[in-house]
Formats: structure tokens, C-alpha cells, sequence
């Protein structure tokens, strides 16, 4: 009897919940998403967003020396690749109007170029204690630096050439922007590593985090292409980003000024008065 029991009452008590299940019936219901307007996505969602991405630059800013003014290089870079799109997009053929354009674009690269430099002789000049871990975020950024500088020098190249050739018969076949596009990327690449370089090494891998997985994606998807439906999609995954974010930047053990504090708390109404207009909008 005890060997009966031994072998079939672990076949029996698997057994049961199976039979019991058949006199119910389950139901997999998917929810509905929110039916956020136009109207509410352009009027207020978006430019709640586009004060958040603000904010968060303006607080990266504040953080550390330097900071604010590789965030300008970086935005530029951004500036320049979207203008160039655009580009590419009208002028198939070269006409007056887009050979102004270019002029207009090559002064950006340049201008670029210039900040660059600068800002190579300004990380070497700052008064550094003698401390390996701040040397070397000194010397990765000044890598940084040159990275954008010599893709930047080829883009420049490359312009010089397509504004010399755009009224000659030679255009088409010379032309080199489909290579400009490849190299403006990673320029902005390389830009981006340098935006939360010179903070300390816990509080950097927070503001990578939601730099890469809120504040990037916003500022593309909602600021620039203008999707309504990549905030709804996303929405989950994007309050789960920033949620992380603000609970980690709140505690104790960042120790961040009072104007950082206060940032950080005006991003998150922001964010949550977004959430609560999103959520009322459900059918």
C-alpha cells in the first residue's frame, strides 16, 4: 500500500488540478490602448517633453565643469545630421536654393570644428588633482574629441568637394554625400559619450541609463519625428526608465545640490502629469 501510494500520489495530485480545470474556462483578454488625441499630444504632451529633455541637459549642465558646453557640441551635431536629411531629401538636384543650403551647412560643420578645439584646450588647462580616475576621463574625452574632430575634417572634405562640383557636369559622378551620412553618425556617437563623462563614476551610470533609455528616445521619436504613437507604445517601458532614474537621483547616497533636487522633481511632475493625461484617455 505504501509503495501504491508512493508512486501514484505525485501522479494523482498533478492529475487533479488538470481534471478540475476543465469546468472552467479562461479568457485572454488584451486591453485597449489609450486613444490619446492630436490635439492633446501636440498641445501638451510634447511640449512637456520637450521641457523635460531641456531640463535634464540644463541639470547634466550644472553637474560639472565643461558639461554644458560638450551638451552644445553634442546638440549641434544633432542639428547638423537632421539638416542634412533634409538635405538629401529635397536636393536630389542641385539648384540655387540648395546650394545655399549647403553653404549654410558647411558654416555649421565648421563651426563645429572650432568648438571642438576649444574645448580640447579647455579640459587640458583645468586645474586637475592628481587623481588617475579624473586623468583619465580627461584623456577619454580629449579621445572623444578627436574622434568628432576627424570625422568632422573628412565631412568638410567632402562638402568642399560637393560645392566645387555641384555646378559642373562632374556632380553625379564625383558627388560623395551618401558618404557624409555614415560619418555624421558617428560623430554623433561620439558626442555622446562625452555628455556624462565628467561626473563621478555612480552617478554617470545613472544618467547613461536614462539618457539611453528615456531621454534619447523621446527626444527622437516624440520631439523630432513627431510620433504620437511611440509615447502609448512605449509607455510601460518608458515610466519603468524613468521611475528607476528618479528614485535612484532622490536617495541618499548621490548627495546632489538642492537645485538638482529640485530638477529632478519638476521632471517627474512633468512626467507624471503626461502619464495621468495618457491614462485618462482610455476608451
Amino acid at each position: 500500500m505504501r509503495l501504491f501510494l508512493h508512486l501514484f500520489l505525485p501522479l494523482l495530485l498533478i492529475l487533479l488540478p488538470l481534471e478540475q480545470s476543465r469546468s472552467y474556462t479562461t479568457f485572454f483578454v488584451k486591453e485597449k490602448p489609450p486613444s490619446l488625441s492630436q490635439e492633446n499630444f501636440q498641445n501638451y504632451i510634447r511640449p512637456q517633453i520637450k521641457s523635460i529633455v531641456q531640463e535634464f541637459y540644463q541639470l547634466l549642465a550644472k553637474l560639472s565643469l565643461l558639461q554644458g558646453d560638450l551638451i552644445e557640441v553634442k546638440n549641434k551635431i544633432f542639428d547638423l545630421g537632421l539638416q542634412w536629411g533634409e538635405w538629401r531629401l529635397k536636393c536630389k538636384k542641385i539648384t540655387p536654393e540648395c546650394n545655399d543650403k549647403m553653404h549654410t551647412f558647411y558654416a555649421m560643420a565648421r563651426n563645429i570644428d572650432i568648438m571642438a578645439l576649444q574645448l580640447q584646450k579647455k579640459a587640458f588647462s583645468l586645474d586637475i588633482d592628481v587623481d588617475n580616475a579624473k586623468i583619465n576621463t580627461v584623456i577619454l574625452l580629449s579621445h572623444s574629441l578627436d574622434t568628432i574632430s576627424n570625422y568632422n575634417y573628412i565631412i568638410l572634405h567632402y562638402l568642399e568637394e560637393v560645392l566645387i562640383t555641384s555646378n559642373t557636369n562632374y556632380f553625379d559622378q564625383l558627388s560623395p554625400t551618401d558618404l557624409i551620412t555614415p560619418l555624421l553618425h558617428e560623430m554623433l556617437l561620439a558626442s555622446e559619450d562625452t555628455i556624462t563623462g565628467q561626473l563621478e563614476k555612480n552617478l554617470r551610470e545613472n544618467f547613461d541609463y536614462i539618457w539611453a533609455n528615456f531621454i534619447k528616445k523621446i527626444e527622437e521619436f516624440i520631439i523630432v519625428k513627431n510620433q504620437k504613437n511611440y509615447v502609448i507604445d512605449r509607455l510601460d517601458e518608458l515610466n519603468l526608465s524613468w521611475n528607476s532614474f528618479h528614485t535612484k537621483i532622490v536617495s541618499r547616497d548621490y548627495k546632489l545640490p538642492g537645485y538638482a533636487l529640485i530638477a529632478a522633481a519638476t521632471m517627474r511632475d512633468r512626467w507624471n502629469s503626461i502619464l495621468k493625461l495618457i491614462l485618462a484617455s482610455k476608451p
